[in-house]
């Protein structure tokens, strides 16, 4: 009994000595001082002091709820890194409505990301840094709330849907709506006419209307013309002098020839769509919220104001802006013109105007052309004759296809652009204030009505799908503490999710390298997706097993025993990367020949229909070792759960101060037995500790995360290479 007794301490000790190496710092010194360099003067890890809240997570999980635009065909939502190089998500929202939620991954360190919805005309950086764990964002808010942004409410006397007197269904000749009268048409309703007349009475559309006639006003006595936004009027003529209100939600087309002339008198508002040959404003009161269609010149000569898009087409299609000094415009959106862009009183333009041959700006003292920040106007030809003011800061522009001239009475103040496409003015006797510049720099970003102008880049073409990559690093003495070089296993795996528009996950295509393995003990490696039922998994393919291992895998590739989806990837790493003969391991030891890391690829086959991707949550994927062959000591991350093939009995022995539900697998100062980095890892040489390694490790452990999030970059003052493999 006494030799078995000296046998065993001997083998015990033999086994500490070899698998324990070492406790403090080997080298903290770098070949080549690093300028900001930061040292630590904590050469042991029990010498950490670490609060008992902290994770030891480089990567966090975010509760992501985005606003995308409500309309027929999605499009795709991406949330990339700044520099578009790393993809975090692209999907749609799970139930089709305008609201994607879902959970996203991201290194701790970030502390923003560009969310893009489409073809990313709506992007948004939002900020995701510190503690939050919430994602909320509104791809309806755009660039063009950064404008001088500008709402008119109706000033309809009707508040509300007026109380009908009279229903209209069918044909009719003339209609003549009395002083006091109500006439409606009901939604789904068809009704023909003569002419309709107004005495001072109201119609409200909410069906069709077809007008074969004229509807007017008779004498002065005034007349109410509401269109709902599901109602409709086709009429011949429109003649709106004495209208009192004009207020239009649905469709009206005027098929005069000429247009309508909207009276001063009149309030007019169309926020559906208008169209027309040709239109006259006289109004202090004309406002268009939707999209007007005028097929000829558009002649403002009251005040008008566009926060919708007009289009002004045809061989006649100028729009003119003429006129006294009390004539005004207000652009607030978009203008499109196919003939002459024409200004001889005050245009006030804070949106886009695109004119396919001449823009012609006149006058002087009380006739003017303002532009407001990021406000652009594209055109063939320029001619400034007059007063242009720009913005107190950088934002408006003009691009001129061909021509530009800056006749002697031109006067520019303010900060605006000219970009001639040539590079040349060919007429500049103006006078032109300091920030007044010639040039094609200066960006004009897109939104809902501006197509925006930006100088031509070439970003980096972004991921297919999203980036979950990264590099896990393990000790393998559980539960006994490790050495800290936590290079026992080194895995670098990389996850591959394709899913279809429901955002239901189809197959994973998972890859692992295995880079290292700084130990003698044959571990094995696995991992588990905790939300996903081994039964939602048609098969695994890749793994790399051998006949008679500890592992019992059923017949779709995932292991017998455990409650969640659990993967073994390989049982000995040491039977698929063959030791060079010298030295601990595989590719831990300078001194040793380097061995080609392996790169087993698993092949993940979904139930369709079964797991959605945020249910799949992968930044919960829980990855393990199997420590020597032995299937009931698996050794996970910091507060991992482990699966129930683990033999519990082993919490709470040694250095391991486990206490489910709380704690798992963390010592009793809160060390850990693996670290999981997002992305890949250069890990120490066998016998150096990390913190002779990466110099800014022990402030970030100790700082609970909140400093050098980022330790593990090979930043300037971050590591020290001499003892990094």
């Amino acid at each position: 009994m006494k030799k078995s007794i000296l046998l065993l301490l001997i083998l015990t000790a033999i086994f500490l000595i070899s698998c324990q190496k070492f406790e403090t710092v080997v080298d903290d010194t770098p070949d080549t001082p690093v300028d900001n360099q930061t040292t630590t003067a904590i050469t042991k890890m029990s010498d950490l002091v670490i609060s008992e809240d902290f994770d030891w997570s480089m990567i966090k999980t975010m509760d992501v709820e985005i606003t995308i635009p409500n309309e027929a065909n999605r499009q795709i939502t991406r949330i990339f890194s700044l520099d578009r190089s790393k993809m975090y998500f692209n999907g749609y929202p799970e139930d089709n409505s305008n609201i994607l939620k879902t959970r996203v991954t991201f290194p701790t360190y970030v502390e923003n990301v560009l969310v893009e919805y489409g073809n990313g005309s709506n992007g948004i950086v939002v900020n995701i840094a510190g503690k939050q764990t919430s994602l909320i964002a509104d791809l309806n808010s755009t660039i063009k709330s950064t404008w001088a942004l500008h709402t008119t409410a109706t000033q309809s006397i009707y508040k509300t849907t007026p109380s009908c007197d009279v229903d209209l269904s069918g044909t009719y000749g003339a209609i003549s709506i009395e002083d006091g009268e109500i006439y409606c048409i009901a939604e789904g309703t068809t009704v023909t006419t003569g002419d309709i007349t107004f005495n001072g009475g109201t119609l409200n559309v909410k069906g069709e209307l077809i007008v074969n006639g004229k509807i007017k006003v008779q004498g002065n006595k005034g007349g109410y013309l509401y269109i709902t936004s599901v109602g409709s009027i086709n009429a011949d003529q429109i003649l709106f002098t004495h209208f009192d209100e004009f207020i239009n939600y649905g469709t009206v087309t005027e098929t005069s020839n000429g247009g309508p002339s909207v009276a001063a008198d009149v309030l007019f508002e169309n926020h559906g769509t208008m169209n027309c040959n040709g239109i006259v404003n006289q109004s202090e009161d004309f406002l268009n919220t939707g999209i007007m269609n005028v097929e000829g010149q558009f002649n403002n000569n009251g005040i008008g104001t566009n926060e919708g898009t007009i289009y002004v087409t045809g061989p006649n299609g100028h729009f003119n802006n003429t006129g006294n000094p009390s004539v005004k415009f207000y652009n607030y959106c978009a203008i499109y013109v196919e003939q002459h862009f024409n200004n001889n009183s005050k245009f006030y333009h804070y949106g886009y105007i695109e004119v396919d041959k001449k823009t012609n700006i006149t006058g002087s003292g009380n006739t003017f052309f303002e532009m407001g920040k990021y406000s652009l106007v594209v055109t063939e030809d320029l001619q400034i004759s007059g007063e242009v003011f720009g913005p107190d800061e950088n934002g408006a522009k003009f691009k001129v296809a061909v021509e530009t001239k800056l006749t002697g009475a031109t006067n520019m103040t303010g900060y605006i652009q000219i970009c001639d496409a040539d590079g040349t003015i060919e007429v500049n006797n103006g006078t032109l204030g300091a920030n007044v510049n010639f040039g094609c720099d200066l960006e004009i970003p897109s939104n809902d009505c501006n197509p925006g102008d930006e100088p031509p880049i070439d970003p980096p073409d972004p991921p297919d799908t999203e980036t979950f990559e990264g590099t896990l690093a393990y000790e393998d003495l559980w539960p006994g503490k490790g050495d800290y070089d936590i290079n026992d296993l080194v895995v670098e795996y990389d996850f591959d999710i394709s899913k279809n528009a429901q955002e239901k996950v189809e197959h994973i295509t998972a890859s692992f390298m295995i880079r290292a393995f700084g130990a003698t003990l044959h571990n094995g490696f696995g991992f588990t997706f905790p939300n996903v039922d081994p039964s939602d998994i048609v098969s695994v393919t890749g793994y790399d097993i051998a006949s008679g291992s500890v592992y019992n895998m059923a017949a779709n590739g995932t292991e017998i025993g455990a409650s969640a989806a659990t993967f073994i990837v390989v049982d000995d790493p040491y039977r698929v990367m063959t030791h060079p003969g010298v030295g601990i391991g595989v590719n831990t030891d300078p001194f040793a020949p380097y061995v080609s890391p392996v790169t087993l690829v698993l092949e993940i086959e979904f139930v369709p229909g079964a797991v959605t991707y945020s249910q799949l949550d992968i930044g919960s994927f829980n990855p393990f070792i199997v420590k020597d062959q032995d299937r009931g000591i698996e050794i996970h991350l910091p507060n991992y759960k482990n699966t129930e093939l683990a033999d519990v009995s082993h919490f709470g022995t040694w250095e391991d101060d486990t206490n489910p539900p709380d704690k798992y697998y963390l010592t009793q100062d809160n060390l850990p037995w693996g670290i999981h980095i997002p992305e890949r890892f250069d890990y120490p040489v066998e016998r150096q500790l990390i913190l002779g390694a990466y110099y800014h490790f022990a402030e970030w452990a100790q700082g609970d995360g909140t400093v050098y999030a980022d330790w593990y970059k090979d930043l300037p003052g971050y590591r020290n290479a001499s003892v990094i493999y």
